[in-house]
């Protein structure tokens, strides 16, 4: 049967489950729809407290499209359920998974498949809802003074954030006489070739099995082997590559890559490969999404307060910014960022760093 779940925010989501189910079970679930964990939950049906866990749907009188109200119960503390206990619960109960997976199949996939991407994005998403939730309660009083500049501190943060985005640099050249826009880093340790590109270029055949092995650094990747030798044209010089450091110069003043005496101009953002795009477009999407949301809640208050409610700016010693204005920002830039970071001065100059 389905059956309806409203939060205290009226957000909305409809599971199938079975009457069978107890209020213990219904409660797992509920923390995987609505990211509020069990030990939170407080749930209502027609104005009145579930307190039994171990009733089930039917003996509860809840019947197919009905409505629960689920509220949350004060913090006290850290005694909220982990998100892998609430995968092993997930995965433990056939009931609970096949419901889960007509919700979310992706979430669904990750609990059997892959226990920590499950954890990662329920807790991404449980962290989501809670800006979420804390964005909604300032905009809830347009008077209070305390959440205005709490919404104030979290534009910044975001424009500081989406500022700091650089794109990377790329070329274009040719492997094995195919064309390739490839990825300049000065700190690779090794030329790397994803296995799709080494089909395009016809010289997945070459690729020896007895250099392969597992890459570690932010996370962990498979490598299939070594091409020990192919040709990779760079501007007008054809080049025998390895696919291991090859000597270059990085030029930012020219916006140049300086090979074997070749010049090779870098590509311009428009020009960038998708998946360079993606991960930047990605970030241009969140950012926005959580700063547009404060800055709307941050204008209706605005137009609601007069100027005398404004809090009082924060004051910094000058030697703190100087060491910013230093770094080539003005006053104003260096103010702006150490609000943005509550004062920590070496955050704070990340930000002109580049």
């Amino acid at each position: 049967m389905l059956l309806g779940l409203s939060n205290e925010l009226g957000e909305y989501k409809s599971v199938d489950v079975s009457p069978s189910m107890e209020i213990r079970d219904l409660k797992a679930l509920i923390s995987v729809e609505l990211q509020i964990s069990t030990e939170a939950q407080i749930l209502y049906f027609n104005d009145t407290e579930l307190k039994n866990d171990n009733q089930t749907l039917s003996q509860a009188n809840i019947k197919d499209n009905d409505l629960l109200l689920i509220k949350k119960k004060p913090e006290r503390g850290s005694s909220n359920i982990s998100a892998e206990e609430l995968r092993q619960r997930v995965v433990s109960n056939p009931q609970h998974l096949s419901s889960l997976a007509r919700q979310n199949p992706e979430l669904a996939r990750l609990a059997v498949e892959n226990p920590t991407e499950f954890v990662r994005l329920y807790n991404s998403n449980l962290q989501q809802l809670q800006r979420q939730q804390q964005q909604a309660s300032w905009s809830q009083d347009p008077f209070d003074i305390e959440a205005q500049r709490r919404i104030e501190e979290e534009i910044k943060k975001a424009n500081i954030a989406k500022n700091m985005a650089v794109v990377m640099l790329y070329i274009n050249c040719e492997v094995n006489g195919r064309p390739v826009e490839a990825f300049v880093d000065s700190g690779a340790q090794a030329t790397i070739m994803s296995p799709e590109c080494a089909e395009n270029c016809n010289i997945m055949h070459l690729v020896d099995e007895r250099f392969a092995g597992i890459a570690q650094g932010v996370g962990t990747a498979k490598i299939l082997g070594r091409v020990h030798s192919a040709e990779i044209k760079v501007g007008t010089s054809f080049l025998p590559c390895s696919f291991t450091i090859m000597e270059a110069c990085i030029d930012l003043e020219h916006n140049v890559l300086r090979i074997a005496g070749q010049e090779v101009q870098f590509l311009a953002e428009h020009q960038l490969p998708d998946k360079a795009r993606e991960n930047r477009d990605h970030l241009n999407e969140e950012l926005p999404s959580s700063s547009n949301q404060l800055q709307k809640a941050s204008n209706a208050q605005n137009a609601m307060s007069s100027s005398k409610n404004n809090p009082p700016l924060k004051t910094y010693p000058e030697d703190t910014i100087k060491i910013l204005t230093e770094l080539g920002a003005s006053r104003e830039e260096a103010v702006e960022a150490l609000n943005a970071y509550n004062g920590n001065v070496e955050l704070a100059a990340n930000v002109f760093f580049n």
